[in-house]
C-alpha cells in the first residue's frame, strides 16, 4: 500500500517536508494519489461515496505503527480531539485539498 517514497513532500508553506517527516515517524502521512482507475469514483467507503480525492491520509505501512488506514484515522481523529497541532495542521490541509477525504474520516 503505502510508502515512504510516495508521501507528500513539497505541498508548499501548509504541509511541510518537517510536517511529512514528523507524521510518517508517527506512522501516517497524506499521499498523493494518482493513476486510480474512474471506476473506484462510484465505490462507497464507509457507507458514503468514495469521490474524487488527490490527496489521502493513510498508514506508512513500512512503519509498522498501523495495520491500515482506519487505524491511522483513528489516531488522527483522537489527536485532533486532543488538540495536537501536526495532526489538526493535516486535517485543515485535507479539508483544503482533498475535501473528499476530510468528510470520509469525519464525516
Amino acid at each position: 500500500m503505502s510508502s515512504i517514497e510516495n508521501s507528500v513532500m513539497d505541498t508548499g508553506p501548509e504541509w511541510t517536508d518537517q510536517d511529512a517527516q514528523e507524521s510518517i515517524a508517527q506512522g501516517w502521512s497524506i499521499f498523493s494519489i494518482v493513476g486510480r482507475e474512474p471506476e473506484t469514483e462510484a465505490q462507497l467507503v464507509n457507507g458514503k461515496p468514495y469521490g474524487h480525492r488527490p490527496y489521502e491520509l493513510q498508514a506508512v505501512l513500512d512503519e509498522g505503527v498501523f495495520a491500515d488506514d482506519g487505524e491511522a484515522w483513528d489516531f488522527v481523529r483522537v489527536r485532533v480531539a486532543e488538540g495536537d497541532t501536526l495532526a489538526t495542521k493535516a486535517v485543515a490541509w485535507l479539508k483544503a485539498h482533498s475535501p473528499n477525504e476530510y468528510a470520509a474520516i469525519f464525516g
